[in-house]
């Protein structure tokens, strides 16, 4: 069998053969539960090496930063039939993957006892899709935790059906597919524990309130960043209008990741020793900072798309490479700042090919934006192929970790 999982001679690197990225899964109050795979479709799960797999998940994907700390956070794992009758080769620790299962896997004797020895164990088990064959599948509730349901296939009449069956049986209830803040309420009202789906994605509309003039000095800074003729003192000035910036300039440049043996304390020297590509970044960072109705996750994603955008315009040589980080970084500013996208761009000075980027999609700093977006959402198949395959994943791996620490520094 040939394994999609290269791991190198010193056990510290492994590459993936396929492309994949995460998905969170939400709970109630919207904090992530866990994360489900996106595997692109032409994989062959059975052939996966599941050991090698979920150490790389592990080592990389296995924690995020939430509520002020590092988290640990489960990820779901599908597990095939003839992996799952292998118990013995499942060697992966159980309070840090949740084993799915999918309809093709049918409730017979020697499963049953499987799925009770894993569960034994310490192992949580879920099943998938169960509204596609729930006469069949009925036996397996007895030795599984969470039933997963796919809202799209599902009416409002057969969800509320299944939510009070699947009460009684006291399991927690997933469901997946969703598109919106109506239907994400309604799962509340009906006692779903857990929550997948773009929801959270959709920026309000009608919301016309103007953006905050913190926010406002920020985005003017980001712009006069990106202005060629742009110098020192100019950005000081425009800087020190924010005392609470200039002191967040300070505190950086003062910290131990730049190690100086004597205090920088002056705004302009800090800007100096910055430089523009970096005091570009971290203010581009602070503009996500005081949105405390948005969740974590989102910060997170923006921080994951702007640092896949900077690497793949830098892989691929194009120009401005700090401008493909911003707009990755802004893609869901609307969302961010509950304003319509078209609103926010009549209200910000940025330039006129990050603008493009955000509201069409055109230009250089388009295509990378998209080729990142598509990648983040496991449209695998809607990627250009602007890099070598096996790029994609390491990029988005490397984006992810990045995000983390970053996640953890601006809080601390």
């Amino acid at each position: 069998m040939n394994k999609t999982v290269r791991t190198t001679d010193d056990d510290e690197e492994v590459t993936l053969d396929f492309l994949m990225a995460l998905q969170p899964v939400y709970t109630r109050n919207l904090d992530v539960a866990a994360f489900e795979l996106l595997l692109e479709d032409s994989v062959d799960k059975s052939s996966v090496d599941t050991n090698d797999l979920c150490k790389l998940i592990l080592d990389t994907y296995g924690s995020i930063y939430q509520n002020g700390k590092v988290n640990v956070v489960p990820v779901f794992l599908e597990i095939s039939e003839s992996i799952l009758l292998g118990t013995d080769s499942i060697d992966i620790p159980a309070k840090q993957y949740i084993l799915e299962i999918t309809p093709k896997i049918k409730p017979t004797p020697e499963i049953i006892h499987t799925l009770r020895t894993l569960s034994s164990k310490g192992y949580r088990i879920a099943l998938s899709d169960y509204q596609d064959d729930p006469v069949a599948l009925k036996p397996l509730l007895e030795v599984i935790h969470i039933v997963k349901f796919d809202i799209t296939k599902l009416t409002p009449e057969t969800i509320q059906t299944y939510a009070t069956e699947m009460k009684t049986q006291g399991l927690d209830l997933l469901v997946e597919g969703l598109v919106s803040q109506t239907q994400f309420r309604r799962c509340l009202e009906l006692g779903f524990h857990f929550f997948t789906g773009d929801f959270l994605q959709k920026p309000k509309k009608g919301n016309n309130k103007p953006i905050g003039n913190n926010k406002l000095l920020l985005l003017e800074l980001l712009t006069e960043i990106q202005n060629p003729d742009s110098d020192v003192a100019r950005l000081e000035s425009i800087a020190s209008r924010d005392p609470n910036l200039a002191y967040k300039l300070l505190r950086i440049i003062n910290s131990a990741a730049f190690g100086f043996n004597r205090e920088i304390d002056t705004l302009g020297h800090a800007i100096n020793i910055l430089g523009m590509e970096q005091l570009g970044r971290w203010v581009t960072l602070f503009l996500l900072e005081g949105n405390a109705s948005q969740t974590q996750d989102l910060m997170r994603n923006m921080l994951v798309c702007g640092r896949m955008c900077e690497i793949l315009a830098e892989l691929t040589g194009r120009d401005k490479v700090i401008s493909h980080f911003i707009a990755g970084l802004l893609s869901q500013l609307d969302i961010l700042m509950e304003i319509p996208m078209d609103d926010l761009m009549k209200q910000v000075p940025l330039n006129q090919e990050i603008k493009d980027a955000l509201l069409h999609r055109e230009g250089s700093i388009g295509e990378i934006l998209t080729e990142a977006e598509h990648y983040e959402k496991g449209r695998f198949l809607e990627l250009s192929g602007i890099v070598e395959k096996h790029f994609y994943e390491v990029v988005y791996r490397h984006s992810t970790e990045w995000a983390k620490k970053i996640m953890s520094a601006m809080n601390h």
